[in-house]
């Protein structure tokens, strides 16, 4: 059963301080068990009406049907479509006094309180979809009173003592960041029954740890802003570190095209270089992400995910080509909408620390130059163990944007000719490139207490 429930509110503009203007009276029942809603009013006048109007929602609808009009005394009845919630019916009537106008909402529900049951809820592993890998989950369940409102079919995921599992992708996250997601239905009976609502969860969205361990994921049927159901927990097992690799992710920025209102040129290789580097590194064992031409904001919302994507992680690699300075010794990297240089809009601080923290080995790469808008800069000693920092160029010089590729820019073309060298540690690689590179002068930092070698 429906059940429609009204709320008054009259609003009589003029009617308020004019007694001769036309009095509006709501004649209809107050319930109704359909969306289809007989709207019937009264309206009266000591003087002629002008005219009189109905509007639902905001529309206003022509052609009223008025079963009695003696221009003194009308009656009206129409039939409305409404919609399932809230619905606002606006009536104004005007004579040579005034216009009135009277309001009044009506809601379109269910009579009971919504229900939902879970019959089954199985798993499917190893699935590839939109070139991610996951698994698929499948849930059967019964919804009743509902019809015509959002309801949401959710996963929640826990670690191996229950606890909320944190989330490693932001697009698969609850408010109190644990890793979840959800699905939205819409049921079209009273009483609907879904016997395959399918979720896809990315492994990559769920934070792992080493080695083999079992986890947990439960399934909740929300509708009306409230949890109608929820599962039992269901088990699977999840591997981290069993390949020669390990978890290796790795951030490639390529920041190139710089606003007309940007005290920085325009360059021409660090996308270019954003895209041969991740691709390489593609090669190597590693889980990319790949942006360009980074704003402000976008640097914030990728390097919040990176550090989620990051944790529990063997090695995790930042790779930035585009322009950058030293400022009172930090590291800034500048974005395509960055308007001044010394002034608040200064650019995205590096914070190593925040974003890498999770991660067993850091490395963190600025193809960038370094010069300073306040004086020489000194690069403040790495705060991490077991990271390195490699800079294109030394303390408060710049860098050249294209090598003698026409491609990409002369650091770039010595780092990917590193990586192809297997077997090569870290330091090989950077003092490969160190020999390299005329016309400036990488340098890097290192607090590394174990060999790294990116392509075994």
């Amino acid at each position: 059963m429906l059940v429609v429930s009204m709320m008054f509110c009259v609003a009589n503009m003029n009617a308020q301080n004019n007694i001769f203007a036309p009095i509006i009276e709501l004649l209809s029942s107050s319930t109704s068990t359909s969306t289809k809603y007989n709207l019937e009013l009264g309206i009266k006048s000591t003087i002629q009406i002008s005219s009189y109007n109905v509007s639902i929602n905001g529309s206003s609808y022509r052609g009223i049907n008025a079963v009695k009009n003696d221009g003194y005394d009308v009656i009206v009845t129409q039939t409305y479509d409404l919609n399932y919630g809230n619905n606002t019916i606006t009536v104004s009537a005007t004579n040579y006094y005034g216009t009135s106008n009277k309001s009044f909402t009506v809601y379109v529900g269910s009579q009971d309180a919504p229900t939902a049951s879970i019959e089954n809820v199985w798993r499917e592993d190893n699935v590839i979809q939109n070139g991610k890998k996951g698994m698929k989950i499948h849930v059967k369940f019964e919804v009743a009173n509902l019809k015509g409102f959002r309801g949401k079919c959710c996963v929640y995921f826990y670690n191996s003592d229950k606890s909320m599992m944190p989330f490693a992708l932001s697009d698969y996250k609850t408010v109190y960041n644990q890793a979840a997601t959800c699905q939205v239905f819409t049921p079209r009976y009273d009483s609907s029954i879904y016997s395959d609502l399918i979720i896809f969860v990315p492994y990559d969205a769920l934070t792992i740890s080493y080695g083999s361990n079992t986890y947990y994921y439960l399934v909740t049927i929300r509708g009306n802003n409230s949890e109608l159901c929820m599962s039992e927990y269901y088990s699977f097992q999840g591997t981290r570190g069993n390949s020669s690799h390990g978890k290796r992710v790795a951030l490639v920025i390529g920041n190139q095209n710089y606003k007309t209102d940007s005290p920085f040129d325009v360059l021409h290789a660090p996308i270019n270089d954003a895209n041969d580097v991740a691709s390489k590194l593609k090669t190597l064992g590693f889980d990319v992400t790949l942006r360009t031409d980074l704003t402000g904001t976008g640097f914030a919302s990728v390097f919040y995910d990176f550090k989620y994507k990051a944790n529990n992680s063997d090695v995790a690699l930042i790779y930035y080509a585009g322009h950058g300075m030293e400022i009172d010794g930090a590291n800034y990297l500048m974005p395509v909408d960055v308007t001044s240089i010394c002034g608040d809009d200064q650019g995205v601080p590096l914070n190593l620390q925040d974003v890498m923290s999770g991660a067993n080995k850091k490395i963190v790469i600025l193809d960038a130059c370094r010069t300073s808008c306040r004086g020489m800069a000194v690069l403040k000693p790495i705060s991490m163990q077991n990271s390195i920092i490699a800079f294109s160029t030394s303390e408060g010089k710049s860098a050249n944007d294209v090598g003698s590729n026409g491609r990409n820019s002369p650091y770039a073309i010595a780092f990917l000719n590193a990586l192809s060298n297997k077997g090569w540690t870290l330091n090989n690689i950077f003092q490969y490139i160190a020999g390299n590179i005329r016309g400036q002068r990488p340098v890097y930092k290192s607090t590394m207490y174990e060999d790294v070698i990116l392509n075994k």
